[in-house]
């Protein structure tokens, strides 16, 4: 299940946030598609920062992910 919250959706455009689920899906490995998946968006002192994570803690990040964080603080 993807869930995206409405201050997300108001800042990103819906093109990036299906670019960002594209990435989790093939960055990770041992994704169940029933587990939530969850990412969020912050801004500190002009500078974004970008978190993603499923429910399940078995899930393992294989890659990263600097040129969609470059693209999100353009937007």
């Amino acid at each position: 299940m993807r869930i995206t919250t409405k201050a997300i959706q108001k800042k990103l455009s819906l093109e990036l946030i299906q670019l960002l689920w594209n990435w989790y899906d093939e960055g990770y490995q041992n994704i169940k598609s029933d587990d939530y998946q969850f990412f969020q968006v912050n801004q500190i002192e002009r500078r974004t920062k970008l978190k993603m994570w499923q429910e399940d803690p078995q899930a393992m990040k294989i890659k990263s992910i600097p040129h969609l964080l470059n693209r999100i603080e353009k937007q």
